[in-house]
């Protein structure tokens, strides 16, 4: 879902986008922990899913932001 967010006016304009990606992070940590107590995955397979997840998302923001200083920057010159 987030990937197929990855739309910079989307991402830096909408203040809802931030909301709703906590949202999606909580409960994928709320599957994760089910899934842990089912012994479905390990709880080191759990935290690396959203380790991962969550340095996907960090470098997806600062690709984004970078993306639109560059334009800025660009429209001043």
């Amino acid at each position: 879902m987030i990937k197929n967010q990855k739309n910079t006016l989307c991402i830096a304009h909408c203040k809802a986008f931030e909301e709703v990606v906590d949202t999606q992070m909580y409960g994928l940590s709320r599957q994760i922990a089910f899934a842990i107590s089912l012994e479905a995955i390990t709880n080191t397979e759990g935290q690396q899913l959203l380790s991962d997840l969550e340095r996907d998302l960090d470098r997806m923001y600062h690709e984004v932001f970078s993306e639109r200083k560059e334009k800025e920057i660009g429209k001043e010159v």
